[in-house]
C-alpha cells in the first residue's frame, strides 16, 4: 500500500476518532474503509453504466442499500474453506427482507 497524508478539520478528525474508538480500531483503518467503499462504489457504478447508476441511486435514496462493513466482508466473502462457504451461503439464503423488492416496486407503481 502507498501512504497518504490528509489534512482534516478538527470536527472531522473528532468524528473519525470517535468512530474508531467505538469500533475498537485505528482511525486510519476507518478512513481507509471509507475511501475504499466510496471509490469502489463509483467504480461499480461506472461499470454498470447509466442504467445501473440510476437504479443504485434510487435504491440508496429509498434507504434500501447500505455499505457492507469490512468485518462482514472478511466474515462472509473471504471465507476460504469450502465447507464454511457452504454454511455461510445457507445462512444467507435463509434471510428474508420485508417487504421484498418486488413488493416495493409494485407499490411504487401503484399496481396493488
Amino acid at each position: 500500500m502507498a501512504p497518504l497524508t490528509l489534512e482534516l478539520s478538527p470536527e472531522v478528525l473528532r468524528q473519525l476518532e470517535r468512530c474508531a474508538q467505538q469500533r475498537g480500531i485505528q482511525p486510519t483503518a476507518i478512513a481507509q474503509e471509507i475511501l475504499e467503499r466510496e471509490l469502489g462504489e463509483r467504480t461499480r457504478e461506472r461499470d454498470l453504466g447509466s442504467e445501473g447508476i440510476r437504479i443504485r441511486s434510487a435504491l440508496r435514496k429509498a434507504g434500501l442499500t447500505r455499505p457492507v462493513s469490512r468485518r462482514l466482508v472478511d466474515k462472509y466473502v473471504r471465507v476460504r474453506d469450502p465447507r464454511s462457504r457452504s454454511r455461510v451461503r445457507q445462512r444467507l439464503q435463509q434471510k428474508r427482507f420485508e417487504p421484498t423488492l418486488s413488493e416495493i416496486i409494485v407499490e411504487d407503481r401503484g399496481q396493488h
